[in-house]
């Protein structure tokens, strides 16, 4: 996934929404910049909600992502409330 991101007047940058969702970023989500000579990459920082441990969907297999230790019932519920707002989504087409 690439984006071509745009430096507001302030210094800010706004992230396209696929981003956010993929990431669960929220507003005040921190991210960590790891710069070299040639260019610099975003990530999410380790100690934010966002890089909490989840199951992502994978081929029809779910699959751990995250860091450990991790609670496996927040982990389940989360995956089901993605879905459920996959299907809510579907059904509004």
């Amino acid at each position: 996934m690439t984006a071509t991101l745009t430096i507001d007047g302030g210094g800010g940058i706004s992230l396209p929404t696929a981003f956010l969702e993929k990431f669960r970023l929220k507003p005040g989500a921190k991210l960590l910049a790891d710069v070299s000579d040639d260019g610099m990459a975003l990530r999410p920082d380790g100690d934010t909600a966002s890089a909490q441990a989840r199951l992502e969907d994978r081929d029809g297999f779910l699959v751990f992502t995250g860091t450990q230790p991790f609670d496996a019932v927040d982990a389940i519920l989360a995956a089901r409330a993605d879905r459920e707002e996959e299907l809510s989504a579907m059904r509004a087409k």
